[in-house]
């Protein structure tokens, strides 16, 4: 009898932590947001699910824009939907497209804009085969002031699958926390 409630503390344990693990990318690597980082290159092989999280790191140099695609495309500042002036972790709430740019100078000209296509998560059910009306409401956003609202949009396909995922230090926490609080639900259940 002990052993079977070991064996159902330990099954529920695990199923209740596959959720927690998400990935925290930093962006650019060691070198951050920057002018030196090739985004295109660095996005390549990355698979970004929601629950993921992404982190700018940069100088007062720099500063970070969340647009649209039209302006991510003529690196134009003109609608920005949201922005970051330091450091700054961006959680991937939604599926769908994301574009960001550097709006100091010439930056984004010079190849500082990422744009990232973020999948459901591992966890989620698979989709329906009969399509879906698209959502009424826009994630929500941050204008800038003066400036319209303007949701991400999805035109591109999303990127390969990453060979390997990374587990971030943030993650490995997340999962064991989940992990703990699951142990020690199912002890106070089974007494």
């Amino acid at each position: 009898m002990a052993g079977d409630r070991l064996f159902l503390v330990f099954l529920l344990a695990v199923v209740a932590a596959v959720p927690a693990i998400a990935t925290d990318y930093n962006v650019g690597d060691a070198q951050g947001w920057d002018l030196n980082v090739n985004y295109a290159n660095w996005v390549s092989g990355k698979t970004f699910k929601v629950g993921d999280n992404l982190v700018f790191k940069y100088t007062s140099n720099h500063n970070l824009e969340e647009v649209n695609q039209a302006d991510y495309n003529s690196c134009s500042s003109n609608n920005v939907i949201r922005l970051f002036n330091s450091g700054d972790t961006i959680p991937l709430n939604t599926t769908g497209s994301r574009y960001f740019i550097c709006g100091i100078g010439n930056h984004c000209t010079q190849g500082m804009k990422l744009t990232v296509s973020v999948s459901p998560a591992a966890s989620s059910p698979p989709p329906s085969t009969t399509p879906s009306p698209p959502s009424s409401s826009p994630p929500p956003t941050t204008p800038v002031s003066g400036g319209p609202e303007t949701p991400p949009t999805s035109t591109s396909p999303p990127p390969p699958p990453s060979p390997s995922g990374a587990m971030t230090t943030s993650s490995y926490y997340n999962m064991n926390t989940l992990l703990f609080s699951a142990i020690l639900l199912c002890v106070a259940l089974l007494g």
